[in-house]
């Protein structure tokens, strides 16, 4: 059944669907791959109630809530789970891809990628992409800073657009929330343990969008917040923003509580001093 205005939480998500200009998205075959919260329920029923297919919906690892994917299934969109493994190692995205295309072989829909990490960058790169793919794939849209940077990386040898949200006003006013949410649900996990984290030292890594916004949450719920990015610039920012600083070796030793904010391959920050 289709949301009503006066219903929905994604005002802005409606707003834009129902301009003219979009009418094209009829003709679009989507595959999404997203963190399955509250609010993709939602999402995913305006995108439809537009006209798009939503061909595949991927369930981003370790972030579903259950009733949300029960909702989608219930309303003909069943999240499909899969594991990091899956998405780094396999050919699983490769044959997705192929599977797409296949599809819009015969009815000549276009394709379009939504992306939360950059794990479409291997599979659309030049040789591991089926040679008709561009035809068909027009374009990519990337919503995190880590997934960004993988694309970065990767885009001379992409060739179908990529487009990164990662970096608009829209994600530092998520930053925001993301921040906040991150602290309560820590908090949450710990506290059904029976620990408080109220006047522990907490360790964020990293003082970009997100890692400054959990500093600010951290410090929000009492605790001593200290602060290590590899540029000095942003540990300058975050000592006059009124947060430790030192040597990650040295704040690592007195940490109860770490934060990675580093939007970097995992591991990529174990060597550094």
């Amino acid at each position: 059944m289709p949301y009503l205005l006066e219903n929905t939480q994604l005002r802005t998500v409606h707003s834009i669907l129902c301009q003219k200009r979009n009418a094209a998205l009829r003709n679009t075959r989507l595959i999404m791959l997203e963190h399955i919260l509250p609010t993709t329920a939602e999402y995913v029923a305006h995108l439809k109630n537009s006209g798009v297919e939503i061909f595949a919906l991927l369930a981003k690892p370790y972030s579903i809530d259950s009733a949300t994917a029960q909702e989608l299934s219930n309303k003909g969109t069943e999240p499909i789970g899969i594991t990091y493994a899956q998405l780094e190692t396999t050919a699983f995205l490769d044959d997705l891809l192929k599977r797409a295309i296949d599809a819009s072989k015969k009815d000549g829909k276009s394709i379009l990628i939504l992306d939360v990490g950059g794990y479409f960058a291997e599979p659309l790169k030049t040789g591991r992409l089926p040679v008709e793919g561009p035809q068909f794939i027009h374009g990519v849209v990337e919503d995190t800073t880590f997934g960004h940077n993988r694309y970065v990386r990767a885009v001379t040898e992409i060739p179908v657009p990529v487009f990164s949200v990662a970096r608009s006003a829209l994600k530092e006013i998520e930053g925001r929330f993301v921040g906040r949410d991150a602290v309560s649900a820590v908090e949450h996990v710990l506290r059904g343990s029976g620990v408080s984290i109220s006047g522990r030292n907490g360790l964020v890594i990293g003082y970009g969008m997100i890692g400054s916004n959990v500093a600010r949450a951290l410090r929000n719920q009492d605790l001593v917040v200290h602060v290590y990015d590899r540029e000095d610039f942003k540990n300058l920012r975050a000592f006059m923003d009124g947060f430790n600083v030192h040597k990650k070796r040295e704040l690592m030793k007195r940490a109860d509580i770490i934060f990675a904010a580093t939007a970097e391959p995992r591991g990529s920050l174990q060597n550094r001093p």
